[in-house]
């Protein structure tokens, strides 16, 4: 009994070793960079993105009654701030959103790229110069054409950073909205995080059947190694013992 039990271990562990091995390598290089790759400064641009503003008692806002009178009908106001600046965004019956200036009431045309570049340049907080602003249709598939750093949203303005992790921000085509910031850093963790929950489409199923599928056999592989060491160390206490009695 003991020999089919050591036997059927090193037959699963040797098979499954085989199976899931290089999908156990990608979860502990990724454990490994999740623990290293500072996530608030580096992933999420902390360190160089100028986080939204907050209106206190003194912010001086244009009435919102005349606001939402001038631009009837609306679904919504929000005031939202971007840079050092706050907006209201409206979003009209159709869906349609715009900015208006929150201290002037003034409308914004749709962005140029002066204005992106402006915008960009408030926003950043690092001393990198900005290299280029460019209205791209599409977002450059990177890393092994796996990571999709605007998942899927089309035409975008892009202002692009000269510094070491490549910070790239993105703003809304029809109002100049800040959408988000990528990096070079935020790719390299996106890329291990879809290794890691083995979604590569939207990166966010960390459910998915490839997950439930070998999530088991890892486990199976971790118990039949345990099995193997179990009778090894007993085969090695055997044998002192055996040498002992001689």
């Amino acid at each position: 009994m003991k020999n089919l039990l050591r036997r059927t271990a090193m037959w699963l562990h040797k098979w499954l070793a085989l199976l899931v091995g290089l999908q156990i390598l990608a979860w502990v290089l990724g454990g490994v960079v999740f623990a290293l790759v500072p996530f608030d400064s580096w992933v999420k641009s902390g360190d160089v993105v100028r986080k939204a503003p907050k209106p206190s008692a003194d912010t001086l806002l244009f009435p919102l009654a005349e606001i939402a009178q001038r631009h009837a009908p609306l679904r919504s106001i929000e005031l939202i701030g971007q840079g050092k600046s706050f907006y209201y965004r409206l979003t009209d019956m159709a869906g349609k959103r715009a900015l208006v200036d929150a201290a002037s009431g003034q409308a914004l045309a749709p962005p140029d790229e002066a204005r992106i570049r402006n915008h960009a340049q408030e926003i950043y907080l690092g001393t990198a110069k900005l290299a280029s602003v460019k209205r791209i249709t599409e977002a450059k598939p990177r890393a092994f054409w796996l990571v999709d750093e605007l998942n899927g949203k089309p035409n975008v303005w892009q202002a692009n950073f000269a510094d070491g992790l490549n910070t790239r921000l993105y703003f809304a085509p029809e109002t100049g909205e800040f959408l988000r910031a990528r990096s070079d850093a935020w790719v390299v963790y996106d890329f291990f995080w879809r290794l890691h929950i083995m979604d590569y489409g939207s990166g966010e199923d960390f459910n998915n059947i490839f997950l439930r599928l070998l999530a088991p056999l890892a486990l199976l592989l971790v118990l039949s190694g345990g099995v193997m060491l179990f009778f090894t160390q007993f085969r090695k206490r055997k044998a002192v013992r055996y040498k002992a009695a001689s």
